[in-house]
């Protein structure tokens, strides 16, 4: 499911605004078509057991997704972290390495890292990386197999640099698969169901509506939609108003470009 180009906070209104809106007219619409006939005591009863096993229904699913997207998330963020941090050791690496072979790659890495935040990241809500990082990012593999080390201390660099090169190739794998991560189409459908089946419940008791009930019922669905809304949020870590920021790599960029050879 694809976040509308909205601020959070408006997602949040038009999900809980929908919902109550939907809930207060069915229930309107079922009180014209009982043309005055009320509730028994055994459908109040009824309908009070099932509303209460409908809501903690989907509670139960919207926590374990929402919990499933947060950690997502939250990795999200982890990787950018990890992949900022990578940039840096592979900088200072290439810089102990000192040939002009490194002193070369360094200047390809900082290319690269300034692609990922220009041409690659406007591209990541559309889930997709870009052409023009991969070429660079090509570009700096093949500079890192160019190195010619001649001393001890250059030799002994060398295989943490391949090293550090191949992680920061993962990390960049990683965002990509990321961006592509959301929810399938089934657990919509199943949240979907489930809240459709709590307005229904609820359309249903508020046909002999009293204000504490109608009260109720508003906040239950009022706390069931920001729960759904926050889930449709997290679940584009990439789109929407709260987005992963590429703030750690545009600091290293800024880094490197203050360090240049």
């Amino acid at each position: 499911m694809k976040v509308p180009d909205m601020s959070d906070w408006t997602i949040h209104l038009v999900i809980l605004g929908l919902g109550i809106s939907v809930m207060l007219g069915l229930s309107r619409a079922l009180r014209r078509v009982a043309r005055g006939r009320s509730l028994t005591q055994d459908d109040v009863v009824l309908v009070d057991s099932i509303t209460q096993n409908v809501a903690q229904g989907v509670y139960v699913v919207l926590s374990i997704l929402f919990a499933l997207v947060l950690a997502t998330a939250n990795g999200v963020d982890d990787n950018v972290i990890t992949e900022a941090g990578q940039i840096q050791s592979l900088d200072q690496l290439l810089a102990f390495e000192a040939t002009p072979q490194s002193e070369q790659a360094r200047i390809v890495l900082r290319s690269y890292t300034q692609s990922i935040v220009e041409d690659e990241w406007p591209q990541l809500p559309d889930k997709h990386g870009s052409t023009a990082t991969k070429v660079k990012l090509d570009a700096l593999l093949g500079s890192i197999q160019n190195l010619r080390p001649e001393s001890i201390q250059q030799v002994a660099l060398l295989p943490e640099i391949v090293r550090t090169t191949q992680a920061l190739d993962r990390s960049r794998d990683k965002r990509l698969l990321n961006s592509q991560s959301v929810l399938p189409s089934l657990f919509w459908f199943v949240s979907g169901i489930s809240i459709l089946g709590l307005i229904i419940v609820s359309a249903l008791r508020l046909m002999e509506a009293t204000w504490p009930s109608v009260v109720v019922h508003v906040v239950q669905l009022m706390m069931v939609g920001a729960l759904f809304s926050a889930l449709m949020i997290l679940n584009a870590p990439f789109s929407g108003s709260t987005r992963t920021s590429p703030d750690a790599i545009v600091h290293i960029l800024q880094a490197l470009k203050g360090s240049r050879p």
